[in-house]
């Protein structure tokens, strides 16, 4: 399994992108409404939750 590291990056109040990095790829998508909170976590509650707060 490959690692993924989501994250946010805040360029203004109205352009946010968000990028999933993995070993290989990084791939990045803008977000064209504020973000004030990210959540991710597994179905399963197996895998460990990440918060961010603009």
């Amino acid at each position: 399994m490959r690692a993924q590291t989501y994250s946010i990056e805040s360029v203004n109040d109205s352009l946010n992108y968000l990028t999933l990095k993995t070993d290989s790829t990084t791939n990045r998508w803008a977000l064209r409404y504020p973000v004030y909170r990210l959540e991710t976590g597994d179905v399963d509650a197996m895998a460990e939750q990440k918060r961010w707060w603009a």
